[in-house]
């Protein structure tokens, strides 16, 4: 173990002498660059100055604002768009490197609205994307997801697939971001295809490395290491020091999950040497930090102190407010480990005198803004003042007489006018009290009825819910099964119903034609006939049940087809399980049983219409599937409403294959826990938007 040990720290160190190497090469091309722009004219001079801001990024972000601001300055003088775009752009990514995104969302928006003016699309798009990433550093899901789909597709119109790549990497971050790890994975995946078809290495590095954390989020570390070692691969030829101080970190990161604590040091002090290095503050009090937590689990107190609070300095020269905030309450925590709670309470009362100031200062600031800007709009409106004053000095002595003519005959011409108008108004104001009055008769009425409906309404639900088998199902199932029900209105369309033989186990997920009060209806008469056809015409096999229903239901309602074009019925999934061999029996009408074994899914089909038959119409018998369930087994039946719902940033179906899927991804979880986080899924999907249907979904384990 010590071997192999040496011989990585001495592969590590070939890397440290690499990157130093790259760096000497960029600062003596930067020194190249800044020699040569002294003799150039003003657009060639632009274009050196991104070139050298182009250096900078790696390693000096600092120089690299100076140098793209100057950038700018000359752009906009020489009322140059391509180039005061390209300036701003750089800008943007500058300021995004260093982690102030406020600023970089406003020079990313200035350059694309330039780009899209003068008509390159694709660096608009593509501006469009890291405005994306801006979004999803500072929480705004939903912008964030806008903005790279709206990329995604312009420059899937161009067939750019190094820009789809990037795109894709954004949304899968932010997919990331909201904990949905499936979905990052796949786009994250896709990603990488398209870089690696499109050539550009910088795409497929960003791809490995999304991968990596995605992969180390869900605990899979010896994955998400060895597609973080392959982006290392990449950032070190491309010189890529920012890129190479996050892939070491987090390298680190995963080996530090799976409790290797030397070997995650190693590449922890690989990254802090480089963000060192290169300026980057903020990373390297991350990678110190990671230092101090590492020797706070191993106990070393002393040694976790003095990690956090090199991170402390590290946080503070960057401006980090919040990395020291967080070092403080780490440097608390120890002392109080250690028993000296005056040194920790003195570290708490420092973090709440920073969390003050920042909050004064933010305070200040505004305060000062407005100031500012109050004090200069006073100046103007005093020098304007001063101006007008003597131009209107001379002309009020000239029209003053005038005026006052015409101002004597305009009040005695608006004192006749005024009066026949009052005469007017009266008459208008009597018959608007007597229309007033009549209507808030009428309103009284209507809000009286009204009450009155949703009181009848309110009760009808009392009487629907008593149909539903809440007790017997709990009484039942207990843990081992879940109900998501969630109505449209006050009363359903949808249903769940359930019924017990000495040898069968019989439940259903039912689907009435319509929702609110008319489905509501429909739902009590079928609930009905479905309790009678069990107990008293004593069937058990599914098909037989929903035959049986299908024809007292027709005569129950008297359809006819010349009466209605719709038909009142009800779609229906109904399984049926022998107590003693668990062979499971199904038959439905439109809606199928889902039948996970693990994660493998065996799906039961139903037939293609529904129970429900005009007068007139060919009767229709309803097939019966079989399934020989073994302990374990997950059944699930529900009617449309969860899949048909509207919703997330596009406002589009959630779709059958998306539900299937889900369900898939929570078999880990106890079918108990399935309900909750359905709600859950449901309610993050669905967002503001209306709810479309009514929601059932049962799910029951063997």
């Amino acid at each position: 173990m010590r071997l192999k040990q040496g011989k990585r720290i001495f592969f590590l160190l070939c890397f440290s002498i690499a990157m130093t190497t790259s760096v000497f090469a960029q600062r003596s091309v930067a020194d190249s660059i800044k020699r040569v722009i002294g003799f150039s004219n003003d657009t060639n001079r632009i274009n050196l100055l991104l070139k050298l801001t182009e250096v900078y990024l790696n390693y000096a972000p600092k120089l690299a604002v100076e140098s793209a601001q100057e950038a700018k300055v000359l752009a906009s003088q020489l009322q140059n768009d391509n180039l005061e775009a390209k300036s701003l752009n750089i800008l943007g990514r500058v300021y995004f490197r260093i982690g102030n995104f406020k600023d970089a969302l406003s020079f990313y928006d200035q350059a694309n609205k330039i780009f899209t003016r003068i008509g390159n699309t694709n660096k608009a798009a593509k501006i469009l994307n890291i405005m994306a990433d801006c979004y999803q550093a500072t929480g705004k899901y939903n912008a964030a997801l806008g903005k790279s789909f709206e990329a995604y597709q312009i420059l899937e119109k161009q067939g750019d697939k190094g820009g789809m790549s990037a795109s894709l990497i954004t949304s899968g971050n932010v997919y990331r971001a909201m904990h949905d790890y499936n979905k990052a994975i796949i786009d994250y995946e896709k990603a990488l295809i398209l870089a690696k078809e499109s050539g550009i290495s910088d795409n497929e590095a960003n791809s490995e490395m999304a991968l990596s954390n995605a992969f180390g989020d869900l605990g899979k570390n010896d994955t998400a290491i060895s597609y973080s070692k392959k982006a290392l691969a990449v950032f070190i030829k491309n010189h890529d020091r920012m890129g190479e101080g996050k892939v070491l970190n987090n390298i680190g990161t995963c080996l530090m999950d799976q409790g290797k604590y030397d070997e995650a040091i190693d590449y922890f002090l690989q990254a802090q040497n480089i963000q060192k290095e290169i300026g980057d503050n903020r990373g390297a009090a991350i990678s110190l930090s990671n230092i101090g937590a590492i020797m706070y689990d191993k106990d070393d107190v002393d040694k976790a102190i003095d990690y956090f609070e090199r991170a402390l300095e590290r946080a503070k020269i960057s401006g980090a407010a919040d990395l020291e905030i967080t070092m403080l309450e780490n440097l608390a925590e120890c002392y109080s480990s250690k028993g000296d709670f005056e040194k920790s309470l003195q570290i708490v009362n420092k973090k709440d005198v920073l969390k003050d100031s920042i909050f004064n200062n933010n305070l200040s600031e505004s305060i000062a803004e407005m100031q500012a800007q109050y004090d200069v709009k006073k100046a103007e409106s005093e020098t304007r003042a001063q101006l007008k004053e003597k131009k209107l000095i001379t002309i009020a002595s000239a029209v003053g007489g005038v005026l006052l003519v015409v101002v004597v005959f305009f009040l005695w011409n608006r004192a006749v006018t005024r009066k026949k108008v009052n005469v007017k108004l009266n008459a208008q104001k009597e018959l608007i009290e007597l229309k007033n009055s009549a209507l808030h008769e009428a309103n009284v009425e209507i809000e009286s009825k009204n009450k009155d409906i949703t009181d009848s309404i309110r009760y009808a639900r009392k009487i629907q819910e008593a149909i539903l088998p809440e007790v017997e199902f709990t009484a039942t199932f207990g843990d081992s099964a879940f109900v998501l029900y969630r109505p449209k209105d006050i009363v359903s369309g949808d249903f769940y119903w359930m019924a017990q033989t000495e040898e069968h186990l019989l439940f259903a997920a039912v689907d009435c034609t319509g929702h609110g009060v008319p489905g509501a209806f429909v739902s009590i008469v079928c609930s009905n006939l479905l309790h009678q056809s069990v107990k008293e015409h004593g069937f058990t096999r599914p098909d037989q049940i929903l035959n049986d229903v299908n024809i007292r239901l027709s005569e129950t309602l008297r359809q006819r087809q010349d009466e209605s074009r719709v038909r009142d019925g009800m779609d229906i999934a109904l399984c049926c399980v022998h107590k003693k061999t668990l062979l499971l029996t199904f038959a439905g009408a439109y809606n199928p049983a889902w039948v996970f074994r693990g994660d493998q899914l065996t799906e039961l089909l139903p037939d293609k219409f529904p129970i429900g038959l005009f007068e007139e119409e060919e009767l229709r018998k309803f097939s019966c599937k079989e399934f020989q369930l073994v302990p374990g087994d997950r059944i699930y039946v529900f009617s449309d409403g969860f899949a048909d719902q509207f919703g997330g940033a596009l406002g589009k179906k959630y779709k059958r294959s998306t539900f299937v899927e889900f369900v898939k991804n929570i078999q880990s979880q106890p079918i108990g826990v399935q309900g909750k986080l359905l709600n859950q899924e449901h309610l993050r999907w669905k967002g503001s938007n209306e709810q479309i249907d009514d929601i059932l979904v049962l799910g029951v384990e063997v």
